[in-house]
């Protein structure tokens, strides 16, 4: 397809299969999502935002490539695959990668919130890891330009990381729902299991509503702070990205 040589499907995302492909002329790898045009409807308000967007720690979009029948998304390709795979793989992370990898999906979601953009769907399986295990964030199609004077109304992402005013069905501003998220995602990554995760989906309801989570006794009483400024049920109540990205807990050096 145009100048990439497609190879093996190596994911599954929304709309459609990831696939590996190399470009023909520099060789360089690349990750080509192919999606049917018949959902190209979907597609049309992620790609334009996703083009805007050039951070570090954010997955790139290359190209745009079109057929009779497929849209083809060239992006940048993280060769370790994604933390929820890491974790399930290779186990709990230690402090030293949890610190890092935190503190870079913070660099991002601070990059995405300086420009008015929220998220939405921040969860392991959203962060990706390069050849030198640093993060890359992906998956901007539930993302969306928030206005403070405009509250925001769908319910998206996943159950497990949303915060309680999704899950109540109130409207929200953004940005604070975001944040719960990434309390959910150090919480999982520190702790090994999600802060809520039930057998009955009404009972993870309930207990996301009520901001009803155990922290372990032997936690890094830093890490805990971090963590409870981040899953606070109003969303007011929340630290915000800046205060994130500042917290001791983030430049404590290994002992």
């Amino acid at each position: 397809v145009g100048t990439y040589m497609i190879d093996k499907t190596i994911g599954q995302g929304s709309f459609g299969k990831i696939k590996l492909a190399t470009h023909a002329l520099t060789g360089q790898q690349v990750a080509v999502k192919v999606i049917d045009k018949t959902n190209a409807h979907a597609v049309v308000r992620e790609v334009e935002l996703w083009r805007r967007l050039n951070h570090p720690h954010v997955v790139r979009l290359y190209e745009l490539l079109t057929t009779e029948t497929k849209i083809y998304l060239a992006m940048e390709y993280a060769a370790r695959g994604d933390l929820l795979l890491w974790v399930n793989k290779v186990g709990r992370p230690t402090i030293g990668d949890t610190r890092k990898w935190f503190r870079q999906t913070a660099d991002a979601v601070a990059y995405l919130h300086r420009r008015n953009l929220v998220h939405r769907d921040l969860k392991l399986e959203n962060i990706l890891l390069d050849d030198r295990l640093d993060v890359k964030l992906i998956d901007f199609g539930f993302t969306r330009e928030f206005d403070q004077r405009r509250m925001l109304e769908s319910y998206c992402g996943s159950t497990a990381y949303a915060a309680p005013e999704m899950i109540s069905g109130q409207r929200y501003s953004g940005p604070e729902a975001d944040i719960w998220s990434m309390g959910v995602i150090l919480f999982t990554l520190l702790c090994g299991r999600l802060p809520f995760d039930e057998d009955d989906p009404m009972q993870t309801n309930q207990r996301i509503v009520r901001g009803e989570y155990t922290l372990p006794d032997d936690m890094d009483p830093a890490a805990a702070d971090l963590i409870r400024s981040m899953l606070k049920v109003r969303p007011r109540d929340r630290i915000d990205i800046e205060r994130i990205q500042a917290h001791p807990w983030l430049f404590r050096m290994e002992q």
